[in-house]
């Protein structure tokens, strides 16, 4: 066994799999403390407060979704090449243009804050104002983190983000101050510290080894990033339109109940989608590389990437759909369960998803961007009018059938357009 060990070590298996384990590990510690924090409020909130919070955490999966397509994926494309020999002043133009986002997204909230009439919802929109800022900024420090090659100090910082959100979390129930509001501020608190940790250390080595490099402007630095975003943002925003829309309509058709009960569904398979966002994240700039060099193993990556995920996004979904009466009564204590066809529903509608996610991911590493937003868009030009005609007919299920026709849609579409383009 020990001879077997050695081996992998020579032949460099170990170094190739930290990162792999790092950018995994990274997402996973992401994805339980949002998992821990919608499961706690579930529980220990009533369905209506719990509704709320769920409008609001779709609000803050939009503004990942904007993040990621305005800078995150640029950033792992050009900060490898157009800006790597300027790598300090590039990061620093990337914060300022962090903080101008940060800046207007949080006063549109506190605009909305203000017109809002439900006391509770402009809490909400008020904390999420607050709490935003802060956990845009530990996503960005987390992609830096991994364009340097330190997805293991990503992992790090990501756990502390679960530590100190949890422990706030506990503490706000037990001084009788949890809400809403409060969640969504213990979110920020959490990502703060992950932030500053990890910005210390990162700093610290880029002060030590990175030179300063010529000066580069904000202006041009936007203008990049604006141009790889342009089809980006549109297939993100398709994308999101699909994800979130089900808690907004939810909420409109059945009030916060209604909210409560798709994202108490949601949560139990987010682990799923958040896997799924982890791999797209790591293998991006692996088949970017491998459409360059060798086209012949791009294929191969793709065709497994689509397989791997599909096949464990079915097994995934068999799994919960036989487990839904456990979970629901192991999770929920109960409550939530009064459409018992909802899960399942919304578990299949991940094995689509998954499939048309893969599709997207390879078109964008061959900067085919536009047949990505196609790719989205046309699984949100069908589902989007059947969620909607589902909710006011059907309710929660019509609901999930829409989103599976929109995500097969977008599936068949792009298995179709990186079969043509390979």
């Amino acid at each position: 066994m020990s001879g077997v060990a050695a081996r992998i070590r020579e032949a460099g298996g170990v170094e190739r799999a930290r990162p792999v384990a790092g950018s995994v590990a990274d997402q996973a510690f992401v994805s339980l403390t949002h998992f821990m924090v919608n499961l706690a409020l579930a529980n220990w909130l009533a369905a209506a407060q719990y509704g709320m919070f769920a409008i609001a955490f779709a609000i803050l999966a939009i503004a990942f979704e904007l993040q990621n397509s305005l800078y995150l994926l640029p950033m792992a494309v050009l900060g490898m090449t157009t800006y790597r020999d300027t790598e300090r002043q590039y990061l620093a133009k990337l914060w300022r243009l962090h903080w101008l986002c940060a800046a207007a997204c949080a006063g549109m909230l506190l605009a909305a804050a203000a017109v809002t009439r439900g006391e509770v919802m402009g809490e909400c929109l008020s904390a999420l104002a607050a709490g935003l800022p802060l956990i845009l900024a530990m996503n960005l420090v987390r992609r830096i983190c991994q364009l340097k090659g330190r997805q293991v100090l990503c992992a790090g910082g990501s756990f502390i983000y679960l530590v100190v959100t949890g422990a706030a979390l506990i503490l706000l129930r037990q001084r009788g101050f949890l809400s809403p509001a409060t969640a969504i501020l213990t979110l920020g608190a959490g990502a703060a510290a992950s932030s500053l940790l990890v910005w210390m250390v990162v700093t610290g080595e880029r002060g030590r080894h990175a030179a300063v490099g010529p000066r580069i402007g904000l202006a041009s630095v936007a203008r990049e990033h604006l141009k790889m975003a342009r089809w980006s943002l549109s297939s993100s925003m398709a994308t999101a339109g699909m994800a979130q829309g089900l808690i907004f309509l939810a909420g409109a058709a059945q009030g916060a109940p209604g909210a409560a009960s798709i994202r108490a569904a949601v949560t139990l398979v987010m682990p799923l989608g958040q896997f799924v966002t982890a791999m797209q994240t790591h293998f991006l700039p692996k088949l970017a590389r491998e459409h360059n060099d060798d086209r012949r193993r791009w294929r191969s990556t793709g065709r497994m990437l689509t397989f791997c995920l599909g096949a464990g996004s079915a097994v995934y979904a068999a799994a919960v759909t036989l487990s839904r009466e456990e979970l629901y009564r192991l999770i929920y204590g109960g409550k939530y369960a009064e459409t018992p066809v909802l899960l399942p529903l919304l578990a299949l509608a991940c094995v689509p998803a998954s499939v048309s996610a893969v599709q997207q991911l390879i078109l964008m590493s061959k900067k085919n961007y536009r047949e990505a937003f196609e790719v989205a868009g046309s699984g949100a030009a069908i589902g989007l009018p059947l969620v909607v005609a589902g909710a006011y007919t059907l309710g929660l299920p019509g609901l999930a059938l829409g989103s599976i026709a929109g995500y097969a849609a977008a599936a068949l579409r792009g298995m179709y357009l990186t079969r043509r383009s390979a």
